[in-house]
């Protein structure tokens, strides 16, 4: 299984490809779409697109993606 380092405070911890769509899916801003700013849109879009890969790979139901994401955003 893949493993991704994540930097808190002083400490770093591996965290699972799983734990990190987990985790993209609670800090997204599902409303990135809507901005003016470039800058918010191209993250939104990368995480998005990322979001999407792994949901393909950890999640082919979709139960943790409609866990977190806004009803218009569920599938």
């Amino acid at each position: 299984m893949k493993r991704f380092w994540e930097e808190i405070g002083d400490m770093k911890i591996t965290i699972s490809e799983k734990d990190t769509y987990i985790k993209l899916l609670q800090v997204h801003d599902w409303y990135y779409d809507y901005s003016d700013d470039s800058g918010v849109w191209n993250k939104g879009y990368a995480e998005r697109k990322a979001m999407n890969r792994l949901q393909e790979k950890h999640d082919p139901d979709n139960k943790i993606w409609n866990e977190y994401a806004p009803q218009m955003w569920q599938r």
